[in-house]
């Protein structure tokens, strides 16, 4: 293949990788939100079971979703690595590797646990609705 054909899907895949990420922290900011916001009442456990049901659903499909596109970038850019052997281009090379798959899991696990630690803490600390 070209390089021509190559670094606009890079990009469009790049672009894939920030919308994964952005759905994740609009889900993310408004669970907080909800329960930043919510007043304690008896039915409270029943509602953070079932967001933390739901919100791990989630966040084990956008993970797996932010998995496949790193496949797919790291196919791409081991591809265009080699259609870049020296020359003008060969600054490209340090630049176009998608992060590390172990970084992309670990940062999006503790952003989950902490998302979870918010569902079941911060009702807590709020005072009790008079």
């Amino acid at each position: 293949m070209d390089l021509n054909v190559l670094l606009p899907i890079l990009f469009e895949r790049s672009n894939a990788t920030e919308t994964f990420w952005n759905f994740y922290i609009v889900v993310a900011l408004g669970i907080l939100g909800f329960f930043s916001s919510a007043k304690p009442t008896a039915n409270l456990r029943t509602v953070q079971i079932l967001f933390t049901a739901g919100f791990l659903g989630f966040a084990f499909t956008n993970l797996d979703a932010l998995l496949w596109v790193f496949a797919q970038r790291k196919a791409l850019a081991n591809e265009i690595m080699t259609l870049i052997p020296s020359g003008p281009l060969a600054p490209l090379k340090d630049n176009i590797l998608p992060p590390g798959k172990t970084l992309v899991v670990v940062f999006h696990v503790a952003c989950d646990i902490t998302v979870l630690a918010m569902i079941w803490f911060l009702p807590r600390r709020l005072p009790p609705s008079r």
